[in-house]
């Protein structure tokens, strides 16, 4: 499984200053086949000044859920370091 991109993402109101959380369409392929879903993931800024990720499932994938939260975590990671979040 490869996450080819997170798009159309969109940042929810917490009103919590510490906590931002984000609803995406994640594109992935699963043996050479496209597919999309719906996730929503949480950023938490702790006291130490580390970053807590979140991920949840909206939308049901056909494949291992832990697998897939680490390739998506990657991509996460990834868009968090180059600032590319709303």
């Amino acid at each position: 499984m490869i996450v080819n991109e997170i798009k159309d993402i969109e940042k929810k109101d917490t009103r919590v200053y510490y906590l931002e959380t984000y609803i995406a369409t994640a594109v992935y392929t699963f043996l050479g086949d496209e597919k999309t879903g719906k996730i929503e993931f949480s950023i938490e800024q702790k006291p130490t000044g580390e970053l807590d990720l979140k991920i949840e499932f909206i939308d049901k994938i056909d494949y291992p859920i832990l697998q897939t939260k680490m390739e998506l975590r990657k991509h996460i990671n990834n868009l968090i370091e180059k600032n590319l979040l709303p």
